[in-house]
């Protein structure tokens, strides 16, 4: 899995290398998200195109899809279509690309409803994108959505489009949003983005606790 840099590293081949090297023959998968793609700017690292980034693979196969696909069939619980060989002339139209390389008909796929939010997997707690501002007397918290630079705003702007401007939450909501995972008020915050789960050693694990 690399993550919003494979466009930064300059010896691409290399490291496609080292990641066939490293991952299991018949059964693993290689994952670049939030890839640049060299057709569009703002330009930063050692872009590539849509054919660019898949010729790397050789022989493996590769899907390639872009971020606004994934966002908006994330947003109707649905998970990404990989079942496709990419469309180079409609991915090389799309800045931020994802790309699924793996021997695994498994995973390249049309991936159809979930059941549970993928985000909510973890102890939840409050969605780092927000910060608190106040405090009341009465125990209620209120908290704001802000960008923590102009840049990731920049790149992420579509994230107001979905989530939640501001919110609320008291001290017994705080208490038991963990425990009432399937009611429907922490169903809400969930499709807000107000709440995530947080991996087991996050450094703001406990910020619902505090």
């Amino acid at each position: 899995l690399c993550s919003d840099a494979f466009h930064i590293m300059r010896f691409k081949k290399a490291m496609v290398r080292e990641f066939r090297r490293v991952m299991p023959e018949q059964s693993g998968s290689i994952l670049l998200t939030r890839v640049s793609n060299n057709q569009l700017p703002p330009h930063e690292g050692y872009e590539l195109n849509a054919a660019g980034y898949a010729a790397l693979f050789d022989n493996l196969p590769c899907a390639i899809v872009d971020e606004d696909e994934l966002k908006d069939r994330y947003l109707r619980g649905e998970g990404p279509d990989l079942s496709r060989a990419h469309n180079e002339h409609e991915v090389d139209q799309k800045k931020w690309l994802t790309l699924v390389a793996s021997p695994r008909q498994d995973i390249l796929k049309k991936h159809g409803s979930f059941d549970a939010w993928p985000h909510a997997v973890g102890q939840l707690g409050v969605n780092p994108i927000y910060i608190e501002k106040t405090a009341n007397s009465d125990g209620t918290r209120c908290f704001e959505f802000a960008f923590p630079s102009a840049w990731y705003a920049y790149e992420n702007a579509a994230y107001r489009d979905y989530a939640s401007p501001s919110f609320q939450i008291d001290e017994a909501d705080i208490a038991a949003v963990n425990a009432m995972r399937d009611d429907a008020s922490v169903q809400a915050r969930l499709e807000r983005y107000e709440l995530l789960g947080m991996p087991a050693r996050y450094l703001d694990a406990n910020r619902l606790e505090n």
